[in-house]
């Protein structure tokens, strides 16, 4: 029974995905936004970093507990501002989520550009 109810919660569990930033935020500086994810398990370890025009910024986060899929960060105040940002998220060091291309402070993103073509 807790077999076949484990399999029924893999089966109905929403594939790994960033919901916020969505497609055309836009982020300031020296603000705090919070990332939102859903899919994934509550046992799962996570690293969140940015990306800038397909370019690795920086590790925002790691080695959390990624069961609540959230994670509230403060975008530093001296971040380059641009269309062309990305989170990825990954899971237990192999699982990967990337969210839509958002802007810190800037103007709306170009949705041509692609992080996974630019890597």
């Amino acid at each position: 029974e807790d077999r076949e109810r484990i399999l029924e919660d893999n089966a109905n569990r929403p594939d790994l995905a960033i919901v916020d930033p969505s497609l055309n935020s836009i982020w300031e500086p020296g603000r705090a936004y919070t990332i939102f994810w859903h899919g994934g398990d509550h046992t799962d370890q996570a690293v969140l970093e940015l990306y800038k025009g397909g370019v690795f910024q920086s590790t925002l986060a790691s080695g959390f507990d990624a069961h609540l899929r959230w994670y509230q960060w403060s975008i530093p105040s001296n971040t380059p501002l641009g269309n062309d940002y990305r989170i990825r998220l990954i899971l237990n060091g192999s699982t990967v989520a990337e969210s839509q291309l958002f802007a810190i402070n800037g103007s709306e993103p170009d949705p041509a550009f692609d992080l996974v073509a630019a890597t």
